[in-house]
């Protein structure tokens, strides 16, 4: 067989697989998704995009543009630039009900280009069975699937946020010194990390986790060999990748901030304060956190936009800024509340956090139900029976294998313990969301991409590493000594210790959740 013949065939699986996802999600939008109306916050996104449409076509100022798009200040407008292609060709100025499905194909068709992307990214980085595994997951998990037709900013943010960080194992481990390729590297991360965070705000929060690595990295690099022993079995590594790893370290998170300062600006001026992505923080803390009656007393209700109105009522009788008058709420309401009442608070977050009432996948079967198309399907509920069932099918394994694998120390020197640490930080960073505002399931599909490969990280590992279920001493000793040859004790150490923290941090979500 010729070499071209094997390279077809090697390809043709791929082929088939990616056609099986794209006909099965193009069968969601057929039957379900062309008839859902938009809903929520979907609803600023769609005005969003009209509104840079008409200023392509030099119809409005751009000043007007922003002023529109920066709004309350509830909203990033990633989604809405994401949008607005679809403004620009598929849709008049008032949206119709099969406009507004033909929308959700283009989201739908950008999300799966999206996957295809960082598949073939996983794939190059971690093998290609990985890779395979990955877009088939994502692929088919309905849950995830009936999303990339929504116009939130979790279906595609979440992609982009795991190209980001995947970008970060990929300058770390291909670039031995200091050049053009990781300068332009670098310079392409902050751009990947702030294309995220206009998507979806709180993976501002991501930059840490980048940081975190870098940091372990930059300065927890060995240039020599535990011993003679160890140093025959793996080389010593440049000390020029510590100058690499430090320079991405700056460079990033500068380049990401630099990009989101523009509009940072324009909220501020907005807000009356300094506001660097959306001026929803406080008004999140004091709904989830605050006691209801103390609340209700000074606001006159309870209701996020209780909060809202009442703020912008005494911000404009007061002379003060937004930002200042809700930071100043939030320092009464929140001054005598009792660890008992916060953590009961936060009960009821991760309860919905985690809970799959709160999901894509149940909220449009609600508005396909309702729906006012004549060709909605009927009995929408029976089909969403099996369909539910074949989402816990896929989430239930994904939740307990994530778990487990936040509990099983990846040593830095593993295959793939790089970057498993790194996605167990940027879980843990994702999932401090209902311990400190109001948290919904489908917040959480804001990181399921990053739990499916480390979940598929930590199946590689274990096939690969466990050689016995409990190994032996010389197993043990082989492995410090692998540990020891690339890194220094304080890298070691530090890597365990964020690990220990994730362990915790998960420990603690599920005990919460379950009592």
């Amino acid at each position: 067989m010729s070499m071209a013949a094997a390279r077809r065939g090697r390809r043709s699986p791929i082929v088939l697989l990616a056609l099986a996802v794209a006909g099965y999600r193009f069968l969601i939008w057929q039957i379900w998704m062309r008839h859902v109306d938009k809903s929520g916050d979907e609803g600023f996104y769609l005005r969003g995009g009209q509104l840079i449409s008409r200023w392509v076509r030099g119809r409005v100022e751009f000043d007007r543009t922003l002023d529109v798009l920066v709004g309350k200040g509830w909203f990033m407008p990633g989604m809405a630039i994401h949008s607005w292609p679809g403004r620009q060709f598929l849709a008049s100025g008032s949206l119709t009900l099969e406009e507004i499905g033909n929308i959700r194909l283009m989201m739908g068709a950008i999300d799966f280009v999206l996957l295809c992307i960082v598949s073939v990214v996983i794939g190059r980085t971690f093998g290609r069975w990985i890779g395979l595994g990955f877009f088939a997951f994502i692929g088919f998990f309905p849950d995830a699937a009936f999303a990339s037709f929504s116009m939130w900013g979790e279906a595609h943010g979440s992609k982009v946020l795991l190209l980001a960080l995947l970008g970060v194992t990929m300058v770390v481990r291909t670039s031995r010194s200091i050049g053009p390729r990781v300068v332009l590297g670098s310079l392409g991360l902050g751009v990947l990390f702030a294309w995220a965070i206009y998507l979806r705000p709180p993976f501002l929060l991501q930059l840490g986790a980048a940081l975190v690595t870098f940091v372990i990295v930059a300065l927890g690099r060995s240039t020599g060999s535990a011993n003679e022993a160890t140093a025959a079995l793996i080389p010593s590594l440049p000390q020029s990748r510590k100058s690499v790893a430090i320079l991405a370290a700056v460079v990033v998170p500068v380049v990401a901030i630099a990009l989101v300062l523009p509009w940072s600006r324009a909220i501020s001026d907005r807000s009356g304060a300094f506001v660097l992505t959306t001026n929803t923080v406080d008004v999140n803390l004091i709904h989830a956190f605050s006691q209801p009656e103390d609340l209700e007393a000074l606001a006159g209700g309870v209701e996020f936009t209780d909060i809202h109105d009442y703020a912008v009522a005494e911000a404009i009788a007061s002379d003060r800024g937004y930002a200042v008058v809700l930071a100043e709420m939030r320092d009464e309401l929140l001054a005598d509340i009792t660890f008992d009442h916060w953590l009961s608070s936060a009960d009821r977050e991760i309860t919905r956090f985690y809970n799959e009432d709160e999901s894509f996948l149940l909220n449009y079967e609600v508005l396909v139900r309702n729906s006012t198309s004549p060709d909605a399907p009927d009995g929408v509920t029976g089909h969403f029976e099996w369909i539910r069932l074949i989402n816990d099918l896929f989430w239930y394994p994904l939740g307990v294998l994530t778990v487990l694998g936040m509990f099983w120390r990846f040593p830095l020197w593993a295959a793939h313990g790089f970057p498993a640490i790194t996605a167990k930080v940027a879980i843990c960073a994702l999932t401090v969301q209902p311990w400190v505002s109001n948290a919904k399931f489908r917040h959480l599909g804001a990181i399921i991409p990053t739990m499916a490969l480390f979940a598929l990280l930590v199946v590689a590992h274990a096939g690969r590493d466990l050689t016995s279920v409990i190994p032996t001493d010389e197993e043990r000793q082989l492995a410090r000594e692998r540990e020891a040859a690339h890194w220094s004790s304080w890298a070691r150490w530090s890597s365990s210790g964020v690990q220990a923290i994730a362990a915790l941090m998960t420990g603690l979500a599920v005990l919460v959740y379950v009592t």
